[in-house]
């Protein structure tokens, strides 16, 4: 999704309140097919020594700040080998985390991120060039 129109105004968020006994009016939504794609491979830490491999991990891309409101969190389980593909993802700058498959925590919670910011790592997905996309 790329912008949420109503009443002929754009909205900031994608998130309409609609009254109790109302209706939201007329609604528009553009979406955008200018998704970019993201591939690799999670490696083990240096310190897990020769021969460990990557069997099962999440990878999870955040917005970062100040980025569109309709950008919104992506994430993959790797394969067997630690490999990953995300297709589809809306253009914009994230921060990629790989993630034990099973985690306690709440890394939706944008103070975990903070905490664990050194582990993260910048990715830029921009639209490719000669795409084009309007309302």
């Amino acid at each position: 999704m790329k912008a949420v129109r109503a009443g002929g105004r754009d909205l900031p968020s994608p998130d309409i309140d609609v009254p109790e006994e109302g209706s939201p009016g007329k609604v528009e939504v553009a979406v955008a097919f200018d998704g970019a794609t993201l591939t690799g491979a999670v490696q083990p830490p240096e310190s897990a020594g020769r021969g460990h491999r990557v069997t099962s991990a999440k990878v999870a891309l955040y917005p970062q700040d100040n980025q569109s409101p309709y950008l919104v969190r992506r994430d993959v389980t790797t394969d067997g080998a630690g490999n990953f593909t995300l297709e589809g993802i809306a253009p914009g700058a994230y921060t990629a985390f790989a993630l034990p498959a099973e985690t306690t925590l709440e890394w939706d919670d944008p103070d975990v991120r903070q905490r664990f910011s050194r582990y993260g790592r910048a990715v830029d997905l921009a639209v490719a060039p000669g795409s084009r996309s309007s309302w």
